[in-house]
């Protein structure tokens, strides 16, 4: 029999045409987060709007006193609707969805004086949708619920599959991973490229601080492949670090969308997101580093000197990363990305609307254990207190030792929640059994939240005094002396390979900066990791992610970090004050703001940067490789620890 190839085509058409075009449009609108999350990013947004919400629910916004008993919150009510409670509710209502695109387009964006009487008729017929709405699909116990700040919005795949999988996990040191097994660094930047070199249509990344041109000419590559590439770089870094304004513009120049990213605070977050509009195709990063050189290049400060001649001081910051396949979280931080980035919105400060979390679940293990993870973003995320509605809460309702990771510690809060949870250590019976490495510089500040469970205090008004004991010790008190001194041994310093540094090679002078960045915290089978958010109260207006995953190969993973950073430490964080003292050093660090001292131009590209003019990509090439022959290498400040409690 004949082979007919056009009635084969013919079948294929008609397969698809009648069967498969359908099932695509059939999908279940509820499962439309990418629609969902644009309408109630468009609400929110609206001063008006949340007023209006806030009003039309007031009711419904009262935390009920169970709920603020048990988990010890002061407020009585919600401030105004949050994110989650709105996804809610146009999620359980897809027939509202068209007209709440026409009232979308009726309310004004920005505050436009006193509401007119028209805008209080639309808003009257609008309170009584959304009343039926509410009534309507029997959803106020969904709704309620996300009155509490620790309870996190599900997010599913509607097919039932994992809601993320293929979790990669980067260490840039040496660590012990899952089975106890020594690991070498991993390479975090390939990690980075790999991630970029796989776009197929569309990719946002946000950063703190951003130096390395390799990375951004594979962004410039993708982006004249003509991809959407979109950037987001602390605006004050841009200014202050003529490495980044070079990258700035040669982003730029090269065909990226790319924001200086005008933040209340730091815009601290260090992540990415691709694909997230392809079904199945999304990925997303979160990392501890920044783009930079001391952070994500295995070489650290030196990388340009060869290998062989290279001093074995330079190492990176101590960071990890993770990067896993997932619709849902590309979503989310897609919708996270918009609000900072699109010059639609390029939210600042108080404009991010009030927030919970999101919780997703990932693939089902062998031992029937199905992982989870939550996120949240700041400014407004975990209901405007992270260290208290997320943080704190781990600490609460998970039991057992407490390893950390701190680069800067200084959240009273979070402090408070390791003294209830030594408290119930110590009622069960059990040795408070506590490891944590902090980053030397940091660890002996005056607001260190390590220094202050060594028992020690320093007065930056009288440096002369040094470190002292604290009078009225809880610490000591509530384990007794014996072991209070035990528990102080578990509190340490970074080896000595992290730390600032000058040394000689080949007859010039170098100085080179690595420390100990990351911002962790593992107890039972929760992991706090994959975050930008240091345990401060500056970074609750900062723009952060912190993500919770709760697996216990995870929390196996983290602790083997801790471990072997454990294991190299010489000295607690007592014994490092002790050392100041006796040499009477003073309690200074680098200046936690950018240096912002200005230099005097040499070349004809370094003075268009001085006058903040945009450079060609050949300029962008040429100076930058430049500044990294220079002998001195700019440390990358970025503590947000000017307010600390």
């Amino acid at each position: 029999m004949k082979f007919n190839f056009k009635r084969l085509i013919f079948q294929v058409y008609f397969l698809f045409i009648f069967i498969v075009e359908p099932a695509v449009a059939q999908q279940n609108p509820a499962y439309n987060y990418e629609k969902i999350f644009e309408m109630t990013r468009d609400l929110l947004t609206r001063p008006k709007v949340q007023e209006f919400l806030k009003e039309t629910f007031k009711e419904e916004l009262i935390i009920d006193e169970a709920t603020r008993k048990k988990y010890g919150l002061e407020d009585t009510k919600l401030k105004s609707m949050t994110e989650t409670q709105l996804f809610v509710l146009l999620q359980d209502n897809p027939d509202i969805w068209e007209e709440v695109e026409k009232y979308l387009k009726k309310v004004p964006s920005e505050i436009t004086g006193d509401e007119s009487e028209k805008e209080k008729a639309l808003h009257a017929k609008w309170a009584e949708k959304f009343r039926k709405a509410f009534e309507k699909n029997n959803i106020k116990e969904r709704f309620s619920e996300m009155n509490n700040p620790l309870q996190p919005l599900t997010l599913e795949m509607e097919d039932g599959s994992a809601g993320y999988k293929n979790l990669k996990k980067y260490v840039n040191h040496a660590h012990y991973d899952e089975n106890g097994e020594l690991k070498q660094a991993d390479n975090m930047l390939k990690g980075w490229l790999d991630f970029i070199n796989s776009t197929e249509k569309e990719l946002s990344l946000n950063v703190f601080d951003f130096d390395i041109e390799e990375i951004a000419d594979a962004l410039v590559a993708k982006a004249q492949e003509g991809k959407s590439i979109n950037v987001g770089i602390d605006k004050g870094v841009i200014e202050a670090r003529p490495e980044v304004k070079l990258i700035f513009d040669k982003l730029k120049a090269g065909g990226v969308k790319v924001v200086a990213v005008d933040s209340v605070g730091l815009n601290h977050q260090k992540m990415a997101t691709q694909d997230w509009s392809i079904s199945g195709k999304g990925k997303v990063l979160f990392s501890s580093g920044n783009l930079t050189h001391s952070c994500t290049n295995p070489a650290g400060d030196l990388h340009h000197i060869p290998t062989a001649k290279r001093p074995k001081l330079s190492v990176p910051n101590a960071n990890h990363m993770l990067v896993m396949d997932s619709s849902i979280l590309a979503t989310v931080v897609h919708n996270q990305m918009v609000k900072t980035l699109d010059p639609e919105y390029q939210l600042r400060g108080k404009e991010f609307p009030l927030s919970g979390a999101f919780k997703v679940f990932g693939e089902k293990k062998a031992s029937g254990e199905i992982p989870e993870l939550t996120i949240t973003f700041t400014p407004g995320g975990g209901i405007r207190s992270v260290n208290k509605n997320v943080i704190s809460r781990v600490l609460d309702f998970a039991s057992g030792a407490v390893k950390m990771l701190q680069f800067a510690f200084s959240s009273g809060t979070v402090e408070d929640a390791l003294f209830e949870w030594a408290k119930r250590e110590v009622e069960a019976g059990r040795k408070v059994n506590l490891q944590i490495v902090g980053d030397t510089p940091f660890s002996t500040q005056y607001w260190s939240v390590l220094l202050r469970m060594s028992g020690l205090e320093y007065d930056p008004e009288h440096p002369e005094k040094g470190y002292t004991p604290i009078a009225d010790n809880r610490w000591e008190k509530l384990m007794g002396k014996k072991d209070y001194e035990e528990f102080k041994k578990g509190i340490r310093i970074a080896s000595p390979i992290y730390g600032n540094h000058k040394l000689r090679h080949e007859g010039e002078l170098w100085e080179i900066s690595s420390k100990i960045h990351h911002k962790i915290l593992t107890i039972g089978d929760y992991s706090i990791i994959g975050t930008s958010f240091n345990f401060s109260t500056g970074a609750e207006t900062n723009n952060e992610q912190i993500l919770v995953i709760k697996d216990s190969e995870m929390a196996k993973w983290t602790q083997g970090m801790v471990r072997y950073h454990v294991e190299h430490s010489r000295k607690t964080v007592s014994e490092e004050a002790a050392r100041k003292n006796l040499y009477k050093l003073k309690d200074e660090v680098e200046d936690a703001e950018v240096d912002k001292k200005k230099t005097k131009p040499k070349t004809k590209a370094e003075t268009k940067v001085a006058a903040g003019k945009a450079l060609s990509m050949k300029e962008c090439s040429d100076l930058y490789s430049g500044l990294a022959r220079k002998k001195s290498i700019v440390v990358e400040p970025e503590l947000d620890a000017g307010a600390v409690h």
